[in-house]
């Protein structure tokens, strides 16, 4: 499991920073969404509830802005 987490997730994390970089909170809440789970199971809690409130802000409705901000 872990090794699975180590080799997916900076590919993942790439991803993040370029849907970071061109504003994009609708590929930010899908990629989001489907790497919560992975941060769970390797026991880092405090990633999951960053990336729950990012999913969560961007669900309500908030701008690039409001959620880079907090």
């Amino acid at each position: 499991m872990l090794k699975l987490f180590k080799e997916t997730i900076p590919a993942e994390i790439e991803k993040l920073e370029e849907h970071h970089k061109d504003k994009n909170t609708e590929l930010i809440g899908k990629l989001t969404h489907q790497i919560k789970p992975s941060f769970t199971m390797v026991g880092l809690p405090e990633f999951t509830e960053r990336l729950q409130f990012i999913e969560k802000s961007i669900k309500q409705g908030a701008i690039f802005e409001e959620i880079e901000s907090k």
